[in-house]
Order: C-alpha cells, then sequence, then structure tokens
C-alpha cells in the first residue's frame, strides 16, 4: 500500500471538497489541503506538464501584464497568494472561495463538449468520451456535489461516479436536487447563480486568447440562510488543460457550448412547468466524498455497512491529519479523552457523530430512503 505524504505543517484535507484529486485516494495519494489557521486551499502541482501548465496560467492571468479581457475573469477565480514548497512536492496557494460560508453547498460542473487535449491519445480520448457520453450533446457534465439538509440538519453528498450515471435528462433533476428541492423554494438562489453566469459569458465572448479545456464552474451558495437571503457565487476552477488560443480573433466555442447549455438547464428549473422528479439513484447512503478510488455505488447499495466503513476511513484520516494526533496521540484516544478536544477538529467531530450514527442506525432500513445524518456541532 502506497504510503500517504506527509501533511505540511498547520493544513488538513479541503474540507467541503466535491471533485478532484482527494488526499489519500488518488493515485498519487496528493490532493486538495487547506491552512487550518486562515483556510487557504494548497493544490499540488501533479502530473508534469499540467500541474506547471495551471500554475503558468494563474501567474500570467493575475500579472500586470494581462490583457483588459483576462483581468475581467479575475473575480471568476480563486485569487493566486503565491506558491508552497514542502517535502519536494510544490503548491498553489489560493484563495478559499467556501470559507466564508456557514453550511456551502457546493457544486463542481466540468465544461466543454470536448475534455480532452491536444496531448492526449486516441485511448484517453475514448476513455474521455465514455466517462459521460451526453457531454457531446449537452456540453456540460456534473463531477459531484453536496448539499445542506436544513430539515435535519445535514449533508448529502452524490460523488462523480453518482453524477456520471444520470441521464441527460436527469441531470436536470440532479440540479434541481443541488439547488434543494423538492424541500426549499430554488427560484432565488437559481437566479443568483444565473446572473453570475450570464456575467462570465459576456466575458468569455471576447477573450480570444486561450482555450479552457476541461476547466470547471464551481457553484456554491449558503444552505442555511432563507431562499431570498441565500448568498451565492460561481468560480472557475482547473486550469491544468488550459492553452493559447490557436485563433487569436474567435471566442472558445467548445467552453461557450458548455456554459451555455448550462444557463439553459438552470432556465428550465425556473419555468413554471417544470416539476421536480426524484431520482432513485440519488437515493444512497452516503454523505461524505468516497475514501477509494474505485467507489461503486450499486455495490454500496447492496452493503448497508459499506458507508459506515467509508466513514470510519474519512474520520480515521481526519484524526490522523489533527493537531492531536500530531501530537503523539491515537485517534481513539483523540476521540475518548475530552481534555484533547480543542485539538480535534470540527469537521472530525462531525465526521466522528456521523459514523456513530450511521452504526447505530444500520438496523433501522428507513435510512436507506433519508440518506445519513451528519449533526453540525
Amino acid at each position: 500500500m502506497m504510503t500517504l505524504p506527509q501533511l505540511p505543517p498547520g493544513t488538513e484535507p479541503l474540507v467541503h471538497q466535491v471533485a478532484g484529486h482527494f488526499y489519500g485516494r488518488s493515485k498519487t495519494k496528493f490532493g486538495l489541503l487547506q491552512r487550518c489557521s486562515n483556510g487557504n486551499v494548497l493544490k499540488p502541482l501533479l502530473n508534469p506538464p499540467r500541474g506547471p501548465r495551471e500554475h503558468k496560467f494563474y501567474t500570467h492571468i493575475f500579472s500586470a501584464n494581462a490583457s483588459s479581457e483576462l483581468r475581467a475573469l479575475q473575480p471568476f477565480l480563486p485569487q493566486l497568494l503565491g506558491t508552497y514548497e514542502f517535502d519536494g512536492m510544490t503548491y498553489l496557494e489560493l484563495e478559499n472561495a467556501i470559507r466564508p460560508y456557514q453550511c456551502p453547498c457546493v457544486i463542481d460542473i466540468k465544461l466543454g463538449r470536448i475534455t480532452y487535449d491536444q496531448e492526449a491519445t486516441p485511448e484517453k480520448i475514448e476513455r474521455q468520451i465514455a466517462k459521460f457520453e451526453p457531454a457531446a450533446e449537452i456540453g456540460f457534465q456534473l463531477l459531484g456535489w453536496k448539499s445542506y439538509q436544513q430539515s435535519d440538519n445535514s449533508y448529502i453528498y452524490h460523488d462523480k461516479k453518482c453524477s456520471r450515471s444520470l441521464t441527460k435528462d436527469e441531470v436536470l433533476h440532479g440540479l434541481a436536487h443541488f439547488f434543494g428541492a423538492p424541500e426549499r423554494n430554488i427560484r432565488g438562489i437559481v437566479h443568483k447563480v444565473l446572473d453570475r453566469l450570464y456575467d462570465l459569458e459576456r466575458i468569455m465572448v471576447k477573450q480570444f486568447e486561450f482555450v479552457f479545456i476541461a476547466s470547471s464552474l464551481l457553484i456554491i451558495y449558503e444552505g442555511k440562510a432563507q431562499d431570498s437571503e441565500a448568498k451565492a457565487d460561481v468560480r472557475l476552477v482547473d486550469f491544468a488543460h488550459v492553452f493559447p488560443s490557436s485563433s487569436k480573433n474567435e471566442p472558445d466555442e467548445n467552453f461557450l457550448f458548455g456554459l451555455r447549455h448550462c444557463i439553459k438547464y438552470l432556465k428550465m428549473l425556473l419555468d413554471e412547468n417544470f416539476h421536480y422528479t426524484t431520482i432513485a439513484k440519488l437515493d444512497h447512503e452516503t454523505n461524505s466524498p468516497s475514501s477509494t478510488s474505485d467507489y461503486d455505488l450499486e455495490e454500496q447499495q447492496k452493503k448497508p455497512h459499506a458507508a459506515c466503513d467509508l466513514l470510519r476511513y474519512d474520520l480515521k484520516m481526519c484524526l490522523l491529519a489533527s493537531d492531536c494526533c500530531k501530537l503523539g496521540h491515537t485517534p481513539k484516544e483523540c476521540l475518548s479523552n475530552e481534555k484533547l478536544r480543542e485539538f480535534v477538529p470540527e469537521e472530525c467531530r462531525r465526521l466522528a457523530y456521523t459514523f456513530f450514527e450511521c452504526k447505530r442506525s444500520m438496523i433501522d432500513m428507513r435510512a436507506r430512503f433519508r440518506g445519513r445524518k451528519g449533526e453540525i456541532y
């Protein structure tokens, strides 16, 4: 088994991450981290030339030499705060756009009919297409989302395998599910998100310098606020496949195709004739990002105990990264000793509660239709 990379001092795995490289779970075991002090995101620069290419793009767009068209994009990107070196790995230090939210709801939407670049082999092209074939028609794909449930103070999480199992028609209802349907009136939040997407579209139609392949929209809204008061944001992330455009007088049509179809789908949610339909495949038991790269939703549904096993792993990883374990205590001691509680992050305490609730509710088959509950301390 590959040894986990050492966490830089004062860091932990990124809280509320929904897609991308998860610490301890990706092939390299590196993943997104955050500083415990201020929440800044640390993104490892992996797989050259992709990681260095993303660094170069961030450096350029936030430089004084960036064109006015690129500078207009800056509010949609996490701010570049510098780089950080630790144990042979270089990290981008980025603004954490999720940090200001009390109970953030987050979705990652990859844009574009084409999500492979000119460096891709025929085999990789085939794999990319097979991941979500409807992308060629609708121009985007859901990579995962996490929603806060006000009714029982819990989170529901759907990973990329679940998200990509949706048909092109089910994607619309998946989006509605993310925004809180059917429990909450989603119109106010959707309007706020659309306003941001319209602004992004106006910028991108004038941007001819780069093509954005496999970049994602990160949509965030406050899950604990009333719908009319809930703040929302849209950011662009993932620039490992951003290349200079071969055409200096045309916009990135692949990106715009995906963005416009995403806008079209959100507008459909506002149609008075839209009626949310429950999707059975979203009624599964995990409310935490999967702990293995080969997480199989159907298998998890067949094994009621497996969701608890995944939570156990997440809890263990959280505790091992905590100050408590760094002081030499075992995960069990960190949980059981009240004097050590101050050294246990809030996220670990949430996972502990969720795990114990999971174990207690294994005999309650009604939980299969509600998802596991996770009290927010």
